[in-house]
C-alpha cells in the first residue's frame, strides 16, 4: 500500500509540472581586462626603486567560472548566478644577495539573477534573449617583499574591498 501510494503521488506531481525543469548549468569564459590605472600603477612602483626590476604578470587574461541555477516556465526560464574572476600582476627581482617582489591580485564574485525568454525552438535549438544584473565584490591584495641577506624581511599587504552593480 505505501509503495502504491509513492508511485500515485510521484505519477500525479510529474503530470502538474511537466513543463517545469530546474537547472544546473556551469559556464567557462575568458576574461579580458583592461585594468588600465592598476598597469599604470605597477609600473609607476616599478620605477620607485632604482634596481632592474621585472614586470613578471601584467594583469593576464585568465578564465572565468560561473555557475547557474534555474527554473523553467514554459518560455521563461529565471534563476540565479555566481561567477569567479581573477587576475595579477607582479613586478620581481631575485638574486643571491635578496629580493624584491610586487604583486597585486585582484578577486571578484559576481553574484546575480538572469531571466531568459525563448523566441523560438529550431530543430532543439532554443532561440532566445536573456537580461542579466547583479553585483561584483572585489578584493585587491597589494603585496610587497623586500629582503636582504643577512639584514632581514620587511612585509607590507594591503587589502582592499568594493562592490561593482
Amino acid at each position: 500500500m505505501k509503495h502504491f501510494f509513492l508511485i500515485t503521488l510521484l505519477l500525479f506531481c510529474s503530470s502538474v509540472i511537466k513543463s517545469q525543469v530546474i537547472t544546473i548549468e556551469y559556464n567557462l569564459g575568458y576574461g579580458c581586462y583592461s585594468m588600465s590605472h592598476l598597469k599604470e600603477y605597477i609600473k609607476e612602483s616599478q620605477k620607485r626603486i632604482p634596481l632592474n626590476i621585472k614586470t613578471t604578470d601584467n594583469f593576464p587574461n585568465f578564465l572565468t567560472h560561473e555557475v547557474r541555477i534555474g527554473y523553467s516556465i514554459e518560455k521563461h526560464h529565471l534563476g540565479i548566478l555566481y561567477a569567479f574572476q581573477n587576475t595579477v600582476a607582479q613586478n620581481h627581482l631575485a638574486d643571491y644577495s635578496g629580493e624584491y617582489k610586487h604583486t597585486i591580485k585582484i578577486n571578484g564574485h559576481k553574484i546575480g539573477a538572469f531571466e531568459r525568454f525563448t523566441l523560438t525552438n529550431i530543430k532543439n535549438i532554443d532561440l532566445y534573449v536573456e537580461l542579466a544584473g547583479g553585483m561584483i565584490i572585489n578584493n585587491l591584495n597589494n603585496d610587497i617583499v623586500f629582503s636582504l641577506e643577512g639584514i632581514g624581511k620587511e612585509y607590507q599587504k594591503e587589502d582592499l574591498n568594493g562592490v561593482n552593480y
